[in-house]
């Protein structure tokens, strides 16, 4: 017997965002198509993204592999909630490439990696909450 997702309210599917960095139609589906639900994820992701980016900077300048694990894979779920699927995917190849041998240890190759995936990482959520406070603003203009 296979499930299929319920349909998305049709004034739910007429509204959507045109996001570059969000997979918006994806996390509405994923989230029963409840829009007030996936707004207060995206605004709980605004705020909480500085500061796990600023815990994996810190974590970064020290080599602290376990705790770029745990803001990467934080970050990763956080990322997969909102339909950031870039995000997400950067998010993980920074987690998984901070589980390797040698980022701790000195090895300035892993490392040099582990620096561009983290660049990237960076990048993106910064985009991605910069497409937030966007339709943030969109959405407080709408309500005038």
């Amino acid at each position: 017997m296979s499930h299929t997702a319920p349909e998305l309210p049709a004034v739910a599917a007429s509204a959507l965002p045109s996001a570059t960095h969000l997979a918006y139609a994806a996390a509405l589906h994923r989230l029963g198509g409840d829009v007030e639900l996936l707004h207060l994820l995206f605004t709980s992701f605004a705020s909480d993204a500085p500061a796990r980016l600023e815990h994996l900077a810190v974590a970064m300048q020290g080599r602290d592999a376990a705790q770029v694990q745990r803001q990467a894979h934080a970050l990763k779920g956080a990322a997969a909630i909102i339909g950031a699927q870039h995000c997400e995917q950067l998010a993980a190849v920074l987690e998984r490439l901070a589980g390797a041998p040698g980022f701790d240890s000195g090895d300035d190759a892993g490392f040099a990696a582990l620096d561009a995936a983290w660049a990237a990482l960076h990048a993106e959520a910064r985009l991605l909450l910069s497409e937030l406070a966007r339709m943030a603003e969109s959405g407080k203009n709408k309500g005038d």
